[in-house]
C-alpha cells in the first residue's frame, strides 16, 4: 500500500453493485476508480461548487451568443465524459 493510502471495504446490496458495474462499464472506467472520482468530487464541494458556477457562466454566455439552448441530459452526459477523461489521465 502505497504511503497515505487507506483501503476502504464497502458493502453494497446486488442492485447497487449493479448499477455501480454498469456507470463504471460506461464510464470505461473500473467500478473503483468510479468510487475514488466520487469521494474526491464529495471531498471538495468548494471546488466542485465554482466549478459549476464556471459551467453554469460558460453556457448563459453561449446561449446570450447563440441562442441556443442545450438540454441538461446532454449538457451531464459530456461533464461527466470529461470527468471521466480526466480521472483517467490522472490514473
Amino acid at each position: 500500500m502505497a504511503d497515505g493510502a487507506v483501503t476502504l471495504t464497502v458493502t453494497l446490496d446486488d442492485a447497487i453493485a449493479a448499477r455501480l458495474e454498469a456507470a463504471a462499464r460506461e464510464a470505461g472506467m473500473s467500478p473503483e476508480a468510479l468510487v475514488v472520482g466520487m469521494i474526491e468530487d464529495a471531498a471538495r464541494p468548494g471546488d466542485l461548487d465554482a466549478e459549476r458556477r464556471e459551467l453554469a457562466r460558460i453556457a448563459l454566455a453561449d446561449y446570450d451568443q447563440t441562442g441556443v439552448a442545450h438540454p441538461l441530459e446532454d449538457v451531464l452526459r459530456d461533464v461527466r465524459a470529461d470527468l471521466n477523461a480526466r480521472l483517467t489521465a490522472t490514473g
